[in-house]
């Protein structure tokens, strides 16, 4: 319980340094655009938030199936454990 647990953490542990990266980038690009070529604010808000729905889509997709890998993957571990355990003769 506790392993799944740290895993479910690391997992959420990394969306999240992903979602804060890409945060930060965006912030450091619209703030070097806004000093050299923005005359009209209204265009580039416009664009941040289509930039910004677009890496909250594709990290939710992306969270998304690899949620589904790992489950997938469990499944695997757990078969071939099983298939392990069918050949362990009974020692008395």
């Amino acid at each position: 319980m506790l392993k799944r647990t740290k895993t479910y953490l690391s997992n959420i542990d990394s969306t999240i340094l992903f979602f804060t990266i890409s945060g930060l980038f965006i912030m450091v690009i619209l703030s070097g655009l806004h000093v050299m070529f923005i005359r009209n604010w209204e265009d580039v808000l416009v664009e941040a938030h289509g930039l910004l729905f677009d890496i909250i889509l594709f990290g939710i997709i992306l969270t998304v199936f690899s949620q589904r890998i790992d489950k997938k993957m469990k499944i695997l571990r757990c078969h071939e454990e099983i298939e392990d355990f069918l050949y362990w003769e009974k020692r008395s």
